[in-house]
């Protein structure tokens, strides 16, 4: 490798991403993780607890969120924190999304609804995903959500789309009365395209 490539391999962030494909439209947007306590000081793990469960990526939720009962399953322990005047519950978690993309030492929060209809066991929230950039698209029949992680910039439609418009837009000439007609009648402008109704 070149000390060019190198440079330019050093310049580019690395990042990891991950991709949910369904067939029509997703109404909730839910998926696969891995919950696995992070040890807390003073107290290991014999072995990994790594428990497979159904989350739902919720932008509405400031913080992740774990249901009650995995609380109890992985027998997280608690981190309590005096807010505002309230006392509040955290229960530090890796949680490994799709593809393996780990968030390391995340503090959720027990669950403020129970979801057993949709089979969820936790919330995804705005403290993972402001981590990074996600995008929701609808095309041919197919909903693609992805995300990626460190966040690398933002994805601006409408600056693309006045982009794109702007390179596909078909070079236009003024055409002058006496001038062919561009269509290919042979005729001149003025008594052909251009003639006034």
């Amino acid at each position: 490798m070149s000390d060019k490539d190198h440079k330019k391999e050093e310049q580019t962030p690395r990042s990891s991403a991950f991709t949910i494909e369904a067939d029509g439209k997703m109404p909730v947007i839910m998926f696969d993780v891995y919950i696995n306590p992070t040890p807390l000081a003073g107290r290991h793990y014999a072995k990994e607890l790594r428990h497979k469960c159904r989350v739902v990526w919720d932008t509405g939720s400031a913080r992740s969120q774990l249901s009650r009962k995995l609380i109890e399953e992985l027998s997280l322990e608690p981190i309590v924190r005096e807010q505002q005047g309230q006392t509040q519950l955290f229960y530090k978690v890796d949680v490994y999304l799709p593809n393996k993309v780990r968030m390391a030492e995340v503090e959720m929060t027990e669950m403020d609804k129970p979801l057993p209809d949709l089979g969820v066991e936790g919330v995804i929230g705005m403290d993972i995903i402001s981590l990074g950039d996600c995008s929701l698209s609808h095309h041919g029949g197919k909903t693609f959500f992805s995300f990626r992680v460190p966040t690398l910039g933002g994805v601006d439609y409408v600056k693309l789309d006045k982009h794109s418009k702007k390179s596909s837009a078909p070079a236009t000439t003024m055409v002058r009365r006496n001038q062919m007609c561009p269509c290919g009648s042979g005729k001149r402008y003025k008594n052909c395209c251009g003639r006034m109704s």
